[in-house]
C-alpha cells in the first residue's frame, strides 16, 4: 500500500469545505451589519412604533446616515436614544443631525464608545430640557454649545457635566 496514495474524493471534498469557509468569511461584515440593523429596527418596534412612525424614523437615519458617517444601525441607535429622551420623533428629527455628529466625533476624536457617546447625548438633552430650552432651535443651538464645549476640553466635559449644572442652576 502506498503512503501517497491521496483519495481524490476527500480532495475535492476538503476545497468545497474551504471554498464554503472562505465565502462565509467574506460576508461576515455584511451579515454582522444586516444583523445589527435589524436589531436596531427591532428596537423601535419595542418602542410601540406604529409603521408610519418606523417609516418616519428610518428615513431621518437614511436621509442623515451618507452626511454624517455613520452606518444605518448606529444611526438607528442614535435616534431611539433620542426619542427616549425628547420624547417624540418630531422633536428627535429637529436635532438628530447635531446628536450624529456629536456620536461620530466622540468615538472618532476622542475614543468614547457607542454607549458612552450615547450615555453623554442624552444626558446633554436631559441638560436642555432641565435649562428649558426645548424648543427646537434653541435645543439645536444649546447642543451645538455642548459640543463645541466637549470639543474645545478634549472630551473632558461632557452632557453628564452640563446636567449636573443645569440641575444646580448654572
Amino acid at each position: 500500500f502506498n503512503d501517497r496514495y491521496v483519495d481524490p474524493g476527500m480532495q475535492i471534498t476538503q476545497a468545497i469545505r474551504t471554498g464554503f469557509r472562505d465565502a462565509a468569511d467574506m460576508t461576515k461584515p455584511y451579515t454582522d451589519a444586516a444583523m445589527a440593523l435589524s436589531r436596531s429596527q427591532a428596537q423601535f418596534k419595542i418602542m410601540g412604533f406604529n409603521e408610519e412612525d418606523n417609516r418616519r424614523a428610518f428615513k431621518v437615519v437614511a436621509d442623515n446616515a451618507p452626511k454624517q458617517i455613520t452606518t444605518k444601525a448606529a444611526g438607528t441607535d442614535i435616534m431611539t436614544d433620542l426619542v427616549n429622551t425628547v420624547g417624540s420623533i418630531e422633536k428627535a428629527a429637529q436635532v438628530y443631525d447635531i446628536a450624529s455628529k456629536y456620536s461620530f466625533n466622540a468615538q472618532a476624536v476622542y475614543g468614547q464608545t457607542a454607549e458612552q457617546a450615547s450615555s453623554s447625548i442624552q444626558t446633554g438633552f436631559k441638560a436642555i430640557e432641565v435649562m428649558g430650552r426645548t424648543g427646537p432651535e434653541e435645543a439645536r443651538r444649546t447642543f451645538d454649545l455642548i459640543s463645541k464645549v466637549s470639543a474645545s476640553s478634549g472630551g473632558r466635559i461632557t452632557g453628564e457635566d452640563f446636567l449636573q449644572f443645569a440641575r444646580k442652576g448654572g
